[in-house]
């Protein structure tokens, strides 16, 4: 499924990167907390801190504030749990392609800019490890953390022109990613909040 996601994406990239106006690549912190329903458990879920990694493009649409964003994304979605003398831990990796769109808000002199996006990200699993206490199970094949992952988001970045040739960014995301292909009774959610740190590379 991965290699399907990634030669999707090198084809629209191919296609789209005559026209974009912008590369970037972007890392950050998630402070994910697991929204877990299931009946039978009366664990304390506390939020974890992950990685996340993006490459993109951004393609400015003609006369308008609003642009396009298409990328490749890597997500840690971590969180542990306790319930009496037991405790919890999750660590998983998704990798996925998001698409966004982007709005102008304000530009300031000095080259500063604020934009807020909205968009959605589908992703799967790579890897997943849980342990209860000492025990350790593979997270790959259980329903809840495998298959296809969707991921809305909304966020608010702030620019600044360094050179010419390159912009630096700051930015937050707010998501709560769904597993859409999880028929279980046990359904989980990742509410995540995302610090993201970004680097700009305008196209002439």
């Amino acid at each position: 499924m991965i290699k399907k996601y990634s030669t999707l994406f090198f084809l629209i990239f191919s296609v789209s990167a005559l026209f974009s106006q912008e590369f970037f690549i972007k890392t950050g912190k998630n402070n994910t907390h697991y929204d877990f329903q299931e009946s039978n458990t009366t664990a304390d879920f506390r939020c974890e801190s992950g990685d996340f990694y993006e490459l993109g493009y951004q393609h400015f649409f003609k006369d308008t504030k609003f642009s396009y964003l298409g990328s490749i994304t890597f997500n840690q979605f971590n969180a542990n749990a306790s319930d009496g003398a037991t405790s919890y831990s999750w660590r998983t990796n998704y990798v996925g392609l998001q698409n966004a769109v982007s709005y102008a808000l304000f530009q300031w002199e000095k080259g500063f800019k604020a934009n807020v996006k909205a968009g959605f990200n589908l992703a799967t699993i790579t890897k997943g490890e849980q342990f209860i206490n000492t025990m350790y199970y593979d997270l790959k094949n259980q329903e809840e953390f495998s298959g296809l992952v969707l991921q809305p988001m909304v966020g608010l970045e702030l620019q600044y022109q360094v050179i010419d040739a390159m912009k630096i960014s700051l930015g937050y995301h707010f998501s709560k990613a769904f597993n859409v292909s999880n028929s279980s009774e046990e359904q989980l959610a990742f509410v995540t909040h995302q610090i993201q740190f970004g680097l700009h590379f305008p196209l002439k």
